[in-house]
């Protein structure tokens, strides 16, 4: 019984140092760990008393041959023995159970801590991309302003060039014309 308690024990402190995983194999670690512990106690109680009824039948033999006396004698100490292994399995497994729920509940506070560490970056990370976005917004407007200043300027110097062809065009037209009469 000692040994299953210190198995149970070795489970839990195992399921304990465990606790750096992330939050959703913290929550199945301690499921997993609450129904291994559970099956190693009824293992263990079903192993006790297979050996109590085993003890049992090799009591009977001997005591069929010698008298009825250490029988009903033999019968009561194995009844005994197998009550109280019993009331020790029962033990052990609702001490188990109780340890397996407090490890769930602190992977749940644990992982609702985490959610909320997240959801906090989150909004901090949303306030942040909202901040480049607008002061990128702010540098691209002031680019198209001036690419709209230097397309203007553009024109302009391309219309006064043109003006300026004109002029010379129609200087040339007229000596032509001149030159004709």
């Amino acid at each position: 019984m000692k040994k299953l308690v210190l198995v149970v024990g070795l489970i839990l402190g195992l399921s304990a140092m465990a606790e750096d995983t992330s939050v959703a194999s913290k929550i199945e670690s301690a499921k997993k760990d609450v129904v291994n512990t559970l099956k190693k106690a009824e293992e263990k109680a079903g192993e006790i008393k297979d050996k109590v009824e085993e003890k049992v039948e090799n009591i009977k033999a001997d005591a069929k041959k010698d008298a009825t006396k250490d029988v009903e004698a033999a019968k009561k100490d194995a009844k005994k023995e197998v009550e109280k292994v019993e009331s020790k399995a029962d033990a052990a497994k609702a001490d188990a159970k109780k340890d397996a729920t407090k490890d769930v509940e602190a992977a749940k506070k644990d992982a609702k801590k985490e959610v909320e560490k997240a959801e906090s970056k989150a909004d901090a990370a949303k306030a942040d991309a909202k901040k480049e976005i607008e002061k990128v917004k702010k540098e691209a407007d002031s680019k198209v302003e001036a690419a709209k200043k230097d397309a203007k300027k553009e024109v302009e110097k391309a219309e006064t060039k043109a003006e300026a062809a004109k002029a010379d065009a129609k200087k040339e037209v007229e000596k032509v014309e001149e030159a004709a009469k």
